[in-house]
């Protein structure tokens, strides 16, 4: 023990020793760094190491880039080339060493790159961009890199710039610096900085803030000057009025006046280009000619003019309505700051007139109030400023103004265009639908901009209008359903399904209701509604001046059509998808919130009623027998509750829903393959039963291996089998036929099978459903009577490969051969 303890302390001092040795070049050698990068590819899933509902990790190399979820409600999507990251997510990601850079390419779609951009700067980086290539600069050196995603974006790939540092290469100490003071001014910051003068690092830096103007006095016609620089600082100081006028410069007071336009004899009737109102000196001239008082009426592109008896400082609008406010605002531009009603307008004072076009839309005004200006005030240099952000909604637009402090004139205004914040297609704020879709359930409702208010239809028609509710949960849940050239629109009306069609009634377009539907509607993307032409004319429902809905033109009030919007809790159909069990069949999933539901299906001109257990609010409904030969065939499902209907899936069929998963994002080529050869599988069925125009499936190809299975048999002298096959419809059976006197014992894979007797001698035995991944399993029935046995081993495959070059049968059985291979790869 006390040599090993020896041992130890020499290593000791030799390290101390060693160290002081090198400690001259420790000091004069700085660890070297250098740039390296990785990428990550979301073009497949190569990339990706873990995926769940609440988060992804992709990596490559040392890169990791990380997706959390955006909430409890919302899953991370399962989707690649390419990757989508929702509003609300949270992505990190890491490198070996400092990120100097993060190079993103998107899939070049105009909003994604807004998102990523607001993201980035949010998180306090640099942001640049060119075409659809995105560099982000982070703003302190760091592994990581975080940010919250402001709305969804998109990225196909990502590559990180990073440093690396020698490991092996000596830092330096720092021992020897240098410190530089640089003096602080009145207007730039001043800086204590220590320098290594071994190798050139930075070791400190600490800045000295600005000093600032101190000193001197304003008035309303100088400034300040500085005791310390004798610069010019700050802003002119107020007026000093006593008995109206300044006792500085000697200006008279500015005064204000107002024009009311609550009774008509203000206007001046002998005028008949327009209107022009006169009230306490102020003279208001409207460009259109109307009756309209409390409040005024101002139609979209007419002029209003202001004339007062002196130069303006300033005009506020009092608007009728905040909506009117924001139309005016927006009429404006830049110059206009609205607070809810009034709309403040900040002039130069050097005229007494102004001028404006109501260029967005009608502005309906209560009163004008004028203010005037000494003409002999100086003018204010706006160096004092803040920022006043205005948010924009689904339906109006927002701002941010730089406004100046000291006199409250707007010196810059940037617009934030109206939008809705869209997740998962369905708008987080008002729940209005981006693209709707067959056999969902809407309501149908418009936001009706001059009332502040989204209207929902409510399933009452009064003559020419469709009468509405402000409250969504009283409006009708109504349903699109495809047709030839479009859809028709329908709901379900005390239980009874009924269509929503457009009729020509007189000089108007009415909306009506029908039970036969015969108005095919389109979707018009650009305004996320439906539109059918009526006549020569192209019709929406909609308004542009009630509560109530009728129909109008292609000439409609910006905001005032139609939409759909999320239905909330309703009775609905989740999904309606096929099964390829041991049955061939389809499960319907409903949400039920309450009562007890039920399933009417009509299919191949029979009704079939279905119940199903509950698992919270959804059902399954399970539907089977549906033939290879019936895949094309209609399939109407009704969900009733308490008895009553409340949705429906109508123009259904297999077919439409393997075609369906064969086009959705993210399809494997295995199940592609499969679902290929169930097609292939039902339009062999129909071609041997001789059905016309079922499944199309003629372009379609099974490239499978050559089916050589074979089936054994061994009778004995008086008893044994007579006939074997296969069975196949709605499910898969082998059969056996056989014959045999007196007592005996059957097993099918050693398991006795009970056989009823018969007279005669002869019997026929199914086996339980197969499923198409066991076509290839064998099965190995046995007849016993005493000491004697007579075996058949049989299996699907071995019967399609009998019955290949049969000339009837021979491309069912291959069709049913290459199914069950196709369906084992698949689940393999």
């Amino acid at each position: 023990e006390k040599n090993k303890m020896n041992k130890k302390l020499f290593a000791k001092l030799f390290a101390i020793v060693l160290a002081a040795c090198v400690i001259f070049s420790l000091a004069v050698i700085v660890g070297s760094a250098a740039e390296a990068s990785g990428t990550i590819s979301f073009a497949t899933t190569d990339h990706r190491v873990s995926q769940d509902s609440n988060s992804q990790v992709w990596q490559n190399e040392e890169i990791t880039f990380t997706n959390d979820k955006a909430s409890s409600s919302t899953a991370v999507g399962n989707y690649s080339n390419p990757v989508r990251i929702y509003a609300g997510s949270t992505i990190t990601i890491e490198a070996p060493g400092n990120i100097t850079s993060i190079v993103i390419t998107s899939d070049g779609t105009t909003k994604y790159k807004t998102a990523l951009q607001n993201s980035v700067t949010g998180a306090g980086a640099t942001y640049t961009a060119s075409g659809n290539v995105y560099t982000i600069t982070p703003a302190t050196d760091a592994t990581s890199f975080t940010m919250s995603m402001t709305a969804q974006a998109r990225f196909v790939d990502l590559t990180v710039n990073y440093e690396v540092t020698d490991p092996d290469a000596p830092v330096c100490e720092h021992a020897d610096t240098t410190t530089t003071t640089v003096d602080a001014t009145c207007t730039e910051d001043g800086s204590v900085t220590v320098t290594c003068n071994e190798c050139g690092d930075v070791v400190s830096s600490e800045k000295i803030t600005a000093l600032g103007h101190t000193g001197g006095t304003a008035t309303c016609e100088t400034l300040a000057v500085c005791d310390e620089c004798g610069e010019e600082y700050g802003n002119y100081a107020a007026h000093d009025f006593v008995d109206g006028s300044c006792t500085v410069c000697g200006g008279a007071e500015p005064t204000e006046a107002t024009i009311t336009f609550d009774d008509t004899s203000k206007k001046d009737s002998t005028v008949t280009t327009g209107m022009l109102w006169k009230e306490n000196g102020i003279e208001v001239f409207v460009s259109s000619s109307n009756t309209y008082s409390n409040p005024l009426r101002c139609y979209k592109n007419s002029t209003v003019t202001i004339t007062g008896t002196s130069n303006i400082a300033k005009i506020v609008f009092n608007a009728n309505t905040t909506a009117y406010a924001t139309t005016l605002k927006d009429t404006i531009g830049e110059t206009a700051i609205a607070d809810e009603k009034a709309v403040t307008v900040n002039l130069d004072g050097t005229s007494n007139t102004y001028e404006v076009t109501m260029s967005v839309g009608q502005v309906r005004i209560d009163s004008i109030t004028v203010y005037y200006v000494n003409a002999n005030a100086p003018v204010c240099e706006h160096t004092n400023t803040e920022t006043v952000t205005e948010d924009a909604t689904c339906h109006t637009a927002g701002s941010v103004t730089e406004v100046c402090v000291d006199c409250g004139t707007p010196v810059s205004s940037e617009t934030i265009p109206a939008a809705h914040t869209i997740v998962n297609g369905v708008c987080s704020v008002c729940s209005m639908v981006e693209a709707p879709k067959a056999g969902v359930p809407y309501k149908f409702g418009m936001y009706q901009g001059n009332k502040g208010a989204t209207y929902y239809i409510d399933g009452t028609v009064n003559g020419y209008y469709m009468n509405t509710v402000t409250d969504a949960s009283a409006g009708i849940t109504v349903y699109l359903e495809e047709t030839d050239g479009g859809y028709y629109m329908y709901s379900f009306i005390e239980g009874v399904k009924t269509y929503i069609d457009m009729v020509v009634s007189g000089t108007y377009v009415n909306a009506v209701y029908v039970t036969t539907a015969s108005t095919v509607y389109t979707i018009d993307e650009t305004k996320n509604t439906v539109c059918a032409t009526v006549g020569d004319d192209t019709r929406y429902f909609g308004t542009s001046n009630t509560g109530t809905y009728t129909t109008v033109g292609t000439t409609y009030s910006s905001g005032f059509v139609c939409q759909f919007y999320a239905a909330g809790d309703v009775a609905k159909f989740n999904s309606a998808s096929v099964t390829l069990g041991t049955d061939l069949g389809m499960i319907f999933k409903a949400t039920v919130p309450a009562g007890v539901p039920t399933l009417t299906v009509e299919f191949n001109g029979k009704t079939y009623e279905l119940t199903a257990d509950a698992a919270g609010t959804v059902y399954s409904f399970n539907f089977k027998g549906i033939g290879p030969h019936q895949l094309a065939l209609n399939i109407k499902a009704t969900l009733k509750v308490d008895g009553v209907a409340v949705a429906e899936i109508n123009n259904y069929s297999v077919e439409k829903n393997l075609n369906a998963i064969k086009s959705a994002e993210g399809a494997s080529a295995a199940l592609i393959e499969l679902v290929n050869s169930v097609l292939i599988y039902g339009s062999e069925s129909e071609k041997y039963l001789g059905i016309e125009e079922g499944v199309n499936a003629d372009e379609l190809t099974n490239d499978v291996a050559e089916n050589d299975a074979t089936y054994t048999f061994e009778n004995a002298d008086t008893f044994g089998f007579t006939a074997v096959g296969v069975n196949f419809d709605a499910m898969n059976r082998i059969y056996v036929k056989f014959f045999v006197k007196g007592d005996f014992t059957l097993t099918v894979n050693g398991t006795e099978v009970a056989v009823e007797a018969t007279e005669d001698g002869y019997y026929k035995v199914y086996t339980d459903a197969l499923n198409a991944k066991q076509f290839d399993e064998e099965f190995t029935f046995v007849i016993t009577v005493g000491e004697e046995t007579a075996t058949l081993t049989y299996s699907v495959n071995a019967y399609a490969a009998a019955m290949k070059d049969d000339a009837e049968m021979g491309a069912l059985a291959e069709a049913l051969y290459a199914y069950g291979v196709k369906a084992k790869a698949y689940v393999g």
